[in-house]
């Protein structure tokens, strides 16, 4: 089953929060039990984060293997 991501918890890892290590501790079991996602808006959220580049971004993602989903169908 794979996990969606909200804004705040990548924000809370790049930002350094207290939890920060136990965020990236429930992302890692999170992508070991069957992936990570976000959706577009995440994405673009994530683009409007103040430590944040295009670059850093699509980075990121790539590196930890979360994929976006930019189909947000009626239903959703």
């Amino acid at each position: 089953m794979r996990t969606a991501i909200d804004t705040n918890v990548l924000s809370a890892l790049w930002s350094g929060e207290s939890l920060a290590s136990v965020v990236s501790e429930a992302l890692n079991q999170a992508a070991a039990d069957g992936g990570l996602v976000i959706c577009g808006v995440v994405y673009a959220e994530l683009l409007a984060h103040p430590k944040a580049k295009l670059d850093f971004v699509d980075d990121f993602l790539l590196n930890t293997g979360i994929r976006i989903d930019f189909d947000l169908g009626e239903p959703v």
